[in-house]
């Protein structure tokens, strides 16, 4: 049985750009995705700009008829309380869901009585020659822009 029995449109995250939304309170959910591609070993997805308690899933495509990530139905989520932003990271090394080339959905709902204003961005990164992500050397820090 098909949990969607309508035809749903999640819009394309392209080059790490935010696409900027607002969702009202209920049990609505408002999709994105992504193709991560062939030589991305890391991706990062970014739920942010909230002003007010919203909360982000992330599912690879799945086979059949149910693709789409839920509130209870997800590969990885980020639940932070309030207007904190909300970040998961998934590489090609990661269980129990590897970062894998293909279309990937986010999930974007409220968890707020009141409608929530939103940006939500993925960020990709690619292997380094040798297949490993660059390691950072001792005391250089880390700046990610998404």
């Amino acid at each position: 049985t098909n949990i969607f029995p309508f035809t749903f449109v999640a819009p394309a995250l392209t080059g790490g750009a935010a696409a900027h939304g607002a969702i009202a309170a209920g049990l609505g959910i408002d999709y994105y995705q992504v193709t991560i591609s062939n030589d991305i070993s890391v991706a990062l997805f970014e739920l942010s700009c909230l002003n007010g308690n919203a909360n982000l899933v992330v599912r690879r495509a799945a086979p059949g008829p149910h693709p789409l990530p839920t509130r209870v139905v997800y590969d990885y989520g980020s639940v932070n309380a309030g207007p904190a932003d909300e970040l998961v990271g998934v590489t090609t090394a990661q269980n129990p869901v590897r970062l894998t080339p293909g279309t990937w959905y986010l999930g974007v709902y409220n968890n707020d009585n009141q409608p929530v204003n939103y940006c939500v961005s993925v960020t990709q990164h690619k292997v380094v020659t040798n297949g490993v992500p660059p390691l950072l050397a001792a005391d250089t820090p880390l700046t990610l822009t998404i």
